[in-house]
C-alpha cells in the first residue's frame, strides 16, 4: 500500500514507514517523560514464547532507561470502544472482502474438494482483493470435523451429503472481519439438515433484530 492510499483510507495525512521508527524515536524521545507501550494482556493469547511486543519493550527500556514506562492497554481499550467514520469504512471493506470470498466459495465447494483447497481459495480471494490475508487461522471443517472446537487441520476431503462449517475473515488496513457459515457440500440440505439450519438462522435473525445502539451486553445476553 502506498502512502497516498493509506491517507485516503485512514484520513491520516502524515504516513511514515516502520523502518524509520528508530530515527523518529531518537528525534522525539527527549520531549517526553513517559512512554506508553502496548503489551499482550489477552489471556486467550497467552504464550510461553516471548512476543514481538515484549521484545520491543525490552529494547526500549535498554535504549531509553530513564523514561517512565506506562501501559497503553487501558487507553487503547477506550479508543477501540467507538469507531470513527474512517474506521467504519475500513471495517466495512474487510467485511465486503469476506462476503465476496464466501460467495465465491459457494461456487467452488463440491464433493471431492479438500478442506485445504478451500483454505487456499480463501487466501487467493483475500489477496486478490488487497487484504493483508486472513484475520486468524481459517476453520474449514467438513462432516464430523465440525464437532471439533476450533478445528484447524483442514486436511479432510469433503463428501457428498455432508455439511461444511467455515469460520474465516479478512484482515484489511489493521481491522478484521469474522464470518461463520455452514453449507451443504453438494449444495442441497437434507430434510434434517434444513430443520437444524433454519432453527439456527431464526436465532441469528432474532439476535440481529435486538442489536441496537443503547443496549448493553448484559441486556443483549
Amino acid at each position: 500500500m502506498r502512502a497516498t492510499e493509506a491517507t485516503a483510507i485512514s484520513g491520516i495525512k502524515t504516513i511514515v514507514w516502520l523502518d524509520s521508527l528508530d530515527a523518529l524515536l531518537q528525534g522525539w524521545i527527549h520531549l517526553a517523560d513517559s512512554i506508553y507501550l502496548d503489551s499482550n494482556e489477552n489471556d486467550r493469547k497467552a504464550s510461553l514464547v516471548r512476543s514481538n511486543e515484549y521484545r520491543f519493550i525490552d529494547a526500549m527500556k535498554q535504549q531509553y532507561p530513564l523514561h517512565q514506562y506506562l501501559r497503553a492497554a487501558k487507553l487503547m481499550k477506550e479508543l477501540r470502544g467507538i469507531k470513527t467514520k474512517e474506521e467504519i469504512v475500513v471495517v466495512q471493506q474487510a467485511i465486503d472482502i469476506t462476503e465476496k470470498t464466501f460467495r465465491r466459495l459457494l461456487q467452488f465447494i463440491k464433493p471431492g474438494v479438500a478442506e485445504y483447497e478451500i483454505e487456499a481459495e480463501i487466501w487467493h480471494s483475500f489477496l486478490s482483493q488487497r487484504a493483508t490475508g486472513p484475520a486468524y487461522g481459517s476453520i474449514i471443517a467438513s462432516g464430523d470435523n465440525a464437532r471439533t472446537l476450533h478445528y484447524v487441520s483442514n486436511n479432510a476431503i469433503c463428501k457428498d451429503g455432508e455439511l461444511i462449517l467455515m469460520d474465516f475473515g479478512a484482515a484489511y488496513g489493521g481491522y478484521n472481519a469474522d464470518l461463520t457459515r455452514t453449507i451443504p457440500v453438494n449444495g442441497k440440505f437434507t430434510k434434517r439438515q434444513k430443520i437444524v439450519y433454519n432453527a439456527c438462522l431464526h436465532l441469528h435473525n432474532y439476535a440481529k433484530s435486538i442489536l441496537k445502539p443503547g443496549i448493553s451486553i448484559v441486556d443483549y445476553t
